[in-house]
């Protein structure tokens, strides 16, 4: 053998492997680590065809037959499989990628912990790790893909094309729940096998469940046909069942999983955080769970959500945006039904409900107009208002559209009112209405008499404002009542003569009632006037008297 530069020329390094190969697979003790590849075999093949087709050398036959424990006449039953050692094909070795991410995601590539899966590809002895929050969408050649939910631990033993273009993949659930999905029917060739510490699961076009641990795992069909092999024991599960797999043992004879929930009504456009959704109606249910994905075919997912009957689902904080949810119901038994959805949902809330700023709620006022202001938001064109008598807003008094951040109410009479708005976006979107303000609009307690004479006393009345009302009565020369000269609490009565003496002139005089330690407003000003008083005789007498003085 011929050496350059310390390396193998090209056609004797191949030979060199080769053998190296073939050699390995002829020890005992190799094929304890070797994987062995399903390989289907067409009508009317033998061994060195197989090994012509698909392997290095056609002399693999030999390594084949004894693998397979096949004696001459080396007859191969027809519509069966054998086994081939990997490192003897011609194999193209793939790769899953992962295509959604949520949380916390790593992978384990050469005893190296690669935190949030970057790069987002792996190939064969890769492990894909997802923590309590972590949920990951893989995708493999061929229209295949996997859904893995948060606590799972997958690893890859092979993903592979051979010659004939067929894809095989291998791979193991250690722990934690995954969906495998296989959307187009397999070729006979191909090969999509999951493998758990209980079973091995082989599927050709279908959908499925797969939830484990280290002593049993749970097997659900959503779609399709699934083969599942276990303790030397392998049955089909068909649409719509499942089957527990204890390490060790057969699995258990298929049962008939839970009816899928429906969601009934709801509100397929949520504008406020956090949101609600009711627990779905539905039997032999012992929790549901809703599932938020951020598409409409459930490839993405961002939360699940597990609830008792009677709950309510709280979706966390999300972003603005469309989204699927999706339902499944779960039974005493731990049995997941198959999914209903998908029922689209929106989240928007910007822009949000506008957050009135004044008046105050509750506030009662003695002018018939009001005017109410809210703050201004972006992307907002204009404001639907609604003026009402009742909370429920069905006695409405005025409904119109403003550009401004303001309303100004009609004239009103007397009485209770409540007001709201919503925001209309530029596109035409509408927010929810703010919550209610309430006012109540009060008959303004006109005094009775309010001009007397200076030497009169003066006794101020004024319309009561309920059996239960204590009055605060201020009396100032100013309108600003800011120079007081009476200043009254919690007179219990409608009624008020003041001791004060008043020289003649105009007075400001206002009241307030109070409800306990809630007082209403005070009315606007009204005047209260002390006359001069008209001379009397003796006026008279010393006008006369002044009078003569003067003319003398």
């Amino acid at each position: 053998m011929n050496v350059s530069h310390g390396t193998l020329p090209g056609k004797k390094l191949h030979i060199f492997f080769f053998t190296l190969c073939i050699l390995l697979a002829a020890c005992p003790f190799s094929h304890a680590v070797e994987q062995l590849i399903p390989i289907y075999v067409e009508p009317g093949t033998n061994l060195i065809h197989m090994a012509r087709d698909y392997c290095y050398s056609k002399n693999s036959w030999k390594i084949i037959a004894r693998i397979n424990k096949l004696k001459p006449p080396y007859l191969i039953p027809q519509a069966t499989s054998l086994h081939i050692p990997l490192s003897l094909l011609i194999a193209e070795p793939l790769q899953a990628e992962i295509t959604h991410r949520r949380g916390t995601v790593s992978i384990e590539r050469n005893q190296e912990k690669e935190s949030n899966a970057h790069p987002a590809r792996l190939g064969a002895g890769d492990t894909l790790i997802t923590g309590a929050d972590g949920y990951a969408q893989l995708v493999f050649p061929d229209n295949r893909s996997a859904r893995i939910d948060p606590g799972s631990r997958l690893s890859f033993n092979y993903l592979i094309r051979l010659t004939d273009g067929s894809v095989k993949i291998d791979f193991i659930v250690e722990q934690g729940s995954v969906v495998n999905q296989v959307e187009k029917l397999l070729e006979h060739n191909d090969s999509h096998r999951t493998g758990t510490p209980t079973s091995i699961t082989g599927v050709r076009g279908t959908e499925y469940r797969l939830k484990t641990d280290d002593t049993q795992s749970t097997i659900e069909t959503l779609r399709g046909l699934v083969s599942i092999h276990a303790a030397d024991s392998a049955i089909l599960l068909s649409k719509g069942k499942g089957t527990k797999i204890t390490k060790g043992e057969r699995p258990t004879p298929p049962r008939v999983l839970p009816p899928p929930p429906t969601m009934g009504d709801y509100d397929a456009v949520q504008k406020i955080l956090p949101v609600r959704i009711p627990f779905p109606m539905t039997a032999r249910a012992a929790s549901c769970t809703l599932r938020i994905c951020s598409d409409l075919g459930g490839l993405k997912t961002l939360h699940k959500i597990t609830g008792a009957p009677d709950s309510t689902f709280v979706i966390p904080d999300i972003a603005d945006g469309h989204y699927s949810l999706y339902l499944t119901a779960t039974d005493n038994d731990g049995f997941e039904s198959v999914p209903s959805g998908p029922y689209p949902f929106q989240l928007r809330t910007i822009p949000a409900a506008p957050v009135l700023s004044s008046p105050n709620n509750n506030i009662t006022t003695w002018t018939p107009e009001v005017t109410v202001q809210w703050l201004d938001a972006d992307s907002v064109s204009r404001y639907h208002c609604q003026l009402a008598k009742n909370s429920d807003f069905t006695e409405v008094v005025e409904e119109k559209t403003v550009t401004g951040k303001s309303y100004k109410s009609p004239e009103l009479d007397a009485g209770s009112y409540y007001f709201r708005v919503q925001a209309i976006a530029e596109d035409g979107f509408t927010t929810l209405y703010s919550p209610p303000l309430h006012w109540t609009i009060s008959q303004k307690p006109e005094m009775g008499k309010t001009t007397f004479n200076q030497s009169s006393a003066v006794t101020l009345n004024w319309a009561s404002m309920g059996e239960e009302c204590e009055y605060d009565l201020q009396v100032a020369e100013d309108r600003q009542f800011k120079r007081l000269l009476v200043d009254r609490k919690a007179l219990s009565t409608n009624s008020y003569t003041i001791s004060t003496h008043l020289l003649p002139g105009k007075y400001m005089v206002r009241i307030r009632g109070t409800f306990g330690d809630a007082p209403t407003p005070w009315t606007p000003p009204q005047k209260l006037t002390v006359k001069q008083d008209p001379p009397g005789w003796k006026e008279f007498f010393m006008g006369v008297v002044a009078f003569g003085f003067i003319i003398l």
